[in-house]
């Protein structure tokens, strides 16, 4: 598949996956402490070099889980122009702290992906389940929404429990988003850094 061919695809999976509903409550770490999953970041494109070290797969998550390599991923992702912000992590913004982050608990996560900039989405929840990942993304945008068609890449710096993201399971190459059907989404979770 060709690189606009997989971008076509994707626009398709980012606009079904903005109709799965509203957030719940504490997405962003507001008290998220007993959250399986937790948005730290969120950052527009995806890294310098990452689609031509990761093959454009519709989502790929990176996994780091020490603190060396934590702290990588947060530093390779999250600008420094970008700024605090609070409420559902749908725009970009720095959401959580990493210094807040329990590494005896929790892994760090990047996801990279894409979105209609109308419909923008995050992660709510995941876990590995068999041989594969179930990624739940959620959108402030209405179900009944029409969304645009243009693909907006973004990154997502995670912090998510263990026992949701084993580190021994990788690398995983199915992923589901099992709130909006869809099954074996080109993607796939490694470790951090991919490539």
């Amino acid at each position: 598949m060709d690189a606009r061919a997989a971008h076509g695809v994707l626009i398709g999976v980012a606009l079904a996956i903005s109709a799965c509903g509203t957030p719940t409550d504490d997405i962003a770490g507001d008290g998220g402490a007993d959250r399986s999953v937790e948005v730290l970041a969120k950052a527009e494109g995806w890294r310098a070099g990452l689609a031509d070290a990761a093959g454009q797969p519709h989502m790929l998550l990176e996994v780091a889980a020490d603190a060396e390599l934590a702290q990588r991923a947060w530093d390779d992702n999250v600008p420094d122009s970008l700024v605090e912000a609070d409420g559902e992590p749908d725009q970009p913004g720095i959401y959580a702290d990493l210094d807040d982050v329990d590494l005896d608990q929790k892994v760090v996560v990047v996801l990279s992906s894409g979105e209609s900039s109308t419909c923008p989405v995050w992660v709510e929840d995941l876990s590995t389940v068999d041989d594969h990942l179930e990624v739940m993304l959620v959108s402030v945008a209405p179900a009944d929404q029409d969304c645009t068609d243009d693909y907006q890449p973004y990154r997502l710096v995670l912090a998510v429990d263990r026992d949701r993201l084993p580190v021994d399971a990788l690398p995983i190459e199915r992923i589901d988003v099992p709130s909006e059907n869809l099954l074996d989404v080109q993607g796939r979770a490694v470790v951090y850094p991919v490539g």
